[in-house]
């Protein structure tokens, strides 16, 4: 994350970290720090060999099902959609 951004909501697991700020998801593991932006997210969906896709506009976030609990990740996924809801709004208002 960066300089000045809260974590609104997060899921830690032994694969990495989850965040949900004002603008971005983030992803946070071994390999760095990924983010995509909350308004630009249009799905969630399986991916290709145990991977968790979140799609966005132009770009995505492959994330690993391993790295979290899977229920603890269902019920982060399903609060991630008023924050994207926010976002969007909030992008076109």
């Amino acid at each position: 994350m960066t300089q000045g951004e809260e974590a609104l909501v997060k899921l830690e697991g032994p694969g990495g970290f989850l965040a949900v700020t004002e603008a971005h998801l983030v992803f946070v593991d071994d390999a760095g720090v990924k983010r995509l932006e909350l308004s630009r997210i249009r799905r969630v969906g399986k991916g290709e060999a145990g991977t968790l896709l979140v799609q966005g506009e132009g770009d995505s976030l492959v994330l690993p099902l391993k790295a979290f609990p899977l229920e603890e990740l269902k019920a982060f996924l399903e609060g991630l959609k008023p924050h994207v809801a926010r976002a969007r709004k909030a992008t076109f208002a």
